[in-house]
């Protein structure tokens, strides 16, 4: 990096706690849909592979304050890190589709065709999802010690593969395709297949 005063960064804290990603739909101001999830398995140090509800009334006040300050619409989704005296805090916005639609189910669909919801439409309280193919490669990976394979198992029992949908096989079979081409593309480029697999949708200033 090429740091000056005509190419200037800003520098983040870091922050050590617990991560917790939020997914939301918010139209006028008003927060239509709101998922948040714990980062538990990952591919690489981010991506999260699983995805389990869990309840964060400051995270979902702060995210109501801001779609309510800055009138979005449409997707808007944030990270934050709860730290170790549980304060909140943001890191980063993603004003984009993210995986906790995986949480919302069908209502999210009718969402998007206009039927509003009289209240914030939230998770399931069972709602769980997972990319399969990536827990068992990634997750699996990971997995340091028994009680973390238990835990591996119990995500895995506990939920459902939102790649392989019943009745529409084409996606399962069309991950393969993509995972080859991202093992091309790593091969070519001489980068990892997980940065090759968001080249298309990031910049990191370079």
């Amino acid at each position: 990096m090429h740091i000056s005063a005509e190419q200037p960064w800003v520098a983040q804290e870091f922050l050590t706690g617990q991560q917790i990603c939020t997914y939301s739909v918010a139209s006028g101001g008003r927060l239509l849909a709101h998922a948040a999830y714990a980062t538990e398995f990952t591919a690489g140090p981010g991506a999260c592979i699983a995805f389990e509800p869990c309840d964060q009334p400051e995270i979902e006040a702060w995210v109501r304050r801001f779609v309510k300050g800055f009138p979005a619409d449409g997707h808007i989704a944030f990270d934050f890190i709860v730290t170790d005296a549980g304060e909140a805090l943001p890191l980063e916005c993603n004003p984009r589709a993210t995986s906790g639609v995986h949480l919302l189910g069908d209502e999210l669909a009718d969402l998007m065709f206009g039927a509003l919801p009289a209240q914030t439409l939230r998770p399931a309280a069972d709602a769980r999802a997972m990319i399969a193919m990536a827990m068992f490669s990634f997750g699996l990976a990971s997995v340091r010690s028994r009680r973390e394979l238990r835990r591996w198992t119990q995500v895995v029992r506990g939920s459902y593969d939102v790649i392989a949908v019943p009745g529409d096989r084409r996606p399962f079979w069309a991950q393969f395709a993509v995972l080859g081409h991202n093992l091309w593309q790593a091969a070519r480029t001489h980068r990892s297949p997980i940065a090759c697999s968001t080249s298309d949708i990031e910049w990191d200033g370079q």
